[in-house]
Order: C-alpha cells, then structure tokens, then sequence
C-alpha cells in the first residue's frame, strides 16, 4: 500500500491504480477494498482516463 500512495502523492495515477488493483486481488482486505473505492468515487475524472488506458492496454 506505501507503494500505491506513493505513486498517488507524486501524481502518478495509472501506477498508483493498478498498484491497488494488484493489493485487492491479492488480498480482499476491507483495508484494499476501501482504498481502491475511495479512488473510484474520488478521483473519477483520473479514473475515467484510467479505465480507457486500461481498456486500451488490454486489447493490445
């Protein structure tokens, strides 16, 4: 977790994204779950960007 909010505080939005992604498919913790929600509902300008990279990157 000290990674993705890491990559958070610098700005770096995609890192930080998939970074917690990765913490909840490896643990389902309350604590994952909570912090990569409070990123959907709080930054959802970034995340919209965020999921079109994503989509993007999966195709390819």
């Amino acid at each position: 977790m000290k990674q993705a909010l890491a990559y958070f505080e610098g700005n770096q939005y995609h890192q930080a994204f998939q970074r917690m992604k990765q913490l909840v498919e490896q643990e389902r913790s309350v604590e994952n779950l909570h912090n990569l929600a409070w990123v959907y509902v709080n930054e959802e300008e970034d995340i919209n960007y965020l999921k079109a990279v994503d989509s993007e990157r999966s195709k390819s």
